[in-house]
């Protein structure tokens, strides 16, 4: 009699575990689509930074490079570099310097920013390169400004990589210069 209690119980709670189970799957899966549904598109979200990050650029700016934030160390800042040659630096946070600075380069540096820029025909890149399945990954945003009007690029993810060098042959522009901080008032 016990053993046929056992077996009972186990069978039982093996049915209702299947059931719970199956349950929680068909949740699982009404989640999923539901989440794909509410996902923003990410041509729509970098479109937001394009449209945000053209609305504080100055007429005099030649170039700014800001890299974003993700959920973990990712360095944080903007650097600006204008057409007369002043650098504007802005740290916020994982990065060497935090706060923000000022520098200067010559035109040689921007003449040399603007020939690797057009090497990599960074005026015909697409303005958005993300991938809605991968999450916490920062953006890099680069914008140049050429005769007409500012060139905006966002790279979260699969950009080609000669714009992963270009950002990264910016900041070693600009990575050895004087700094001088810039005390807040």
């Amino acid at each position: 009699m016990r053993v046929l209690l056992i077996a009972v119980t186990l069978l039982m709670f093996t049915a209702s575990c299947k059931s719970k189970k199956s349950k929680s799957q068909e949740a699982a899966n009404e989640v999923t689509e539901e989440s794909l549904t509410n996902i923003p598109d990410p041509k729509s979200e970098g479109a937001a930074w394009i449209k945000d990050m053209k609305k504080e650029l100055s007429d005099s700016l030649f170039l700014r490079l800001k890299r974003t934030a993700c959920f973990g160390r990712c360095p944080i800042y903007t650097l600006s570099i204008y057409i007369d040659g002043t650098v504007v630096y802005e740290g916020e946070k994982w990065v060497e310097r935090e706060g923000n600075y000022n520098s200067r380069v010559n035109q040689t540096v921007l003449e040399q920013i603007q020939n690797k820029a057009d090497s990599i025909e960074f005026k015909l890149l697409d303005e958005v390169y993300d991938n809605l399945n991968v999450t916490d990954l920062p953006a890099t945003i680069t914008v140049l400004k050429d005769e007409e009007d500012f060139k905006v690029v966002v790279n979260r993810y699969g950009a080609p990589e000669k714009l992963n060098h270009f950002e990264d042959f910016i900041d070693k522009m600009v990575k050895n210069l004087d700094w001088e901080k810039i005390e807040e008032q």
